[in-house]
This record gives structure tokens, C-alpha cells and sequence, in this order.
């Protein structure tokens, strides 16, 4: 059985500050592939930082563009990144939190949070 390296990381995500949240997740990501790890986690919403005072600002309009930028992060340093952010279905408008899994071969998978806390019920909703 091969040994693989996984990186835990704990931050303080800025709310709503998107590009700063995305500079320290690639320097956690540099770091980790520097040592070695093969899979790196963010906390749940580490791209935009977590709040329950309002979530119009920690709403993501386009994950895509987040979502390409973790997946280019990922291919080039060889490592399976984990990021969380709060996302919004287009096909009901509910709120979820989710993450996004990136994959050096640019496979993207996503998981919504299944079990909300009773804080977070009247923001976001239960994923799948």
C-alpha cells in the first residue's frame, strides 16, 4: 500500500475577499507540494470566508472562474486541491456549502455539505 501525504490547512479566509483567499491558497498549495503532500484541504468556505450575518457577500456569481483557476492550480503543481465555497443552484436558488475537488488531470468534482448546523439553516441549505 503506497503512503500518501495529505495537507490540513487552517486560515482565516477574509470575507468576500476572493483574490486574497485565492493568493493563500496557492501559497498553502506551494507549500504543501514542497513537502510533499499529494492532497491539500481548505476549510469549508476558505474561498470566501464564512458568515452568517450575510451571505450575499460570500456568494460566489461566478465559481467558474474560481473553479478553473483551483484546477490550473492543481494540474501545474501536481496535487488534488479542496477548496470550499458557498454556492448558488441556478435551478432552485438555494444556497449550499460546498467544496470543490480539483484533480492534476482537470477533473473537477463538487460535494455539498450534508449536514447543516442549526446556525446555518437560515442561510443555506442541506446538499446532496
Amino acid at each position: 500500500m503506497e503512503n500518501i501525504k495529505i495537507a490540513l490547512v487552517q486560515m482565516i479566509s477574509k470575507i468576500g475577499e476572493f483574490e486574497h483567499n485565492m493568493k493563500k491558497t496557492a501559497e498553502f498549495t506551494k507549500e504543501a507540494t514542497n513537502n510533499g503532500a499529494k492532497i491539500i484541504c481548505f476549510p469549508e468556505l476558505s474561498m470566501s470566508g464564512y458568515s452568517l450575518n450575510d451571505s450575499s457577500g460570500i456568494l460566489m456569481q461566478d465559481t467558474s472562474s474560481i473553479i478553473k483557476a483551483i484546477s490550473g492550480m492543481s494540474a501545474s503543481n501536481g496535487i488534488v486541491i479542496l477548496v470550499g465555497i458557498c454556492e448558488q443552484s441556478f435551478i432552485n436558488e438555494k444556497r449550499y456549502i460546498a467544496h470543490i475537488v480539483c484533480y492534476p488531470d482537470r477533473r473537477v468534482d463538487r460535494d455539498r455539505k450534508t449536514h447543516i448546523g442549526e446556525s446555518e439553516r437560515e442561510i443555506f441549505s442541506e446538499g446532496n
